[in-house]
C-alpha cells in the first residue's frame, strides 16, 4: 500500500493511505442442510485508512511511534472455496444478498523508523460493521497487519 505522512503540530502527524489486503483462511468445515461441506474462504479488499500518529525519538537515526484512527475498506472478492460429497468442488461468490462489500474499523498500533526511511509496523484493524445480511448470524471483519517499508 501507499500512505503520506502530513506533520501537523510537534510529533502529530497525519497519516492517509490505501493498501490492498489479501485473506485467505484455513480449511474450514460445516454443515449446511446435514451435509458437510469442506472449504477455505478468501476476501480481497481495498483499505484506506486515516491515522493519527505520534512519533517517539529514540535516537538520532531511530523513532518509534504509535497511531490510531478509522478505516474505510470496500470489497474486491469474497468467495468461499468448497467442495460437498453431491457437487464436487465449486465457488460461491459471497457478494450481493448475503455479504455487504463494506467494512469501516478502527486501527491502532505501533511501529518504527530507522536510518530515515526503513520502517516497519503492526497493527491491529477492529470492524465494526456487520457484513453478514443474510441472517441472524453477526460477521465483523477484524485482523491484525504487519508491514515493512521503504521512505522516500
Amino acid at each position: 500500500g501507499l500512505e503520506f505522512n502530513i506533520p501537523l503540530v510537534g510529533e502529530i502527524s497525519l497519516v492517509p493511505g490505501v493498501n490492498l489486503s489479501f485473506l485467505l483462511s484455513g480449511t474450514d468445515e460445516i454443515s449446511l442442510f446435514s451435509l458437510p461441506y469442506r472449504g477455505q474462504y478468501r476476501d480481497i479488499n481495498i483499505n484506506v485508512p486515516v491515522e493519527l500518529r505520534y512519533d517517539f525519538d529514540l535516537a538520532s537515526d531511530a523513532d518509534f511511534f504509535v497511531y490510531a484512527g478509522p478505516t474505510l475498506s470496500y470489497g474486491l472478492s469474497a468467495k468461499f472455496m468448497y467442495k460437498s460429497l453431491l457437487s464436487g468442488a465449486s465457488t460461491a461468490d459471497l457478494y450481493g444478498d448475503k455479504y455487504s462489500r463494506i467494512n469501516l474499523g478502527v486501527n491502532f498500533g505501533f511501529g518504527f523508523v530507522v536510518f530515515d526511511n526503513i520502517q516497519g509496523k503492526i497493527g491491529y484493524t477492529l470492524g465494526l460493521l456487520d457484513r453478514n445480511k443474510a441472517d441472524d448470524v453477526k460477521l465483523k471483519t477484524s485482523f491484525l497487519s504487519l508491514g515493512v517499508a521503504y521512505l522516500f
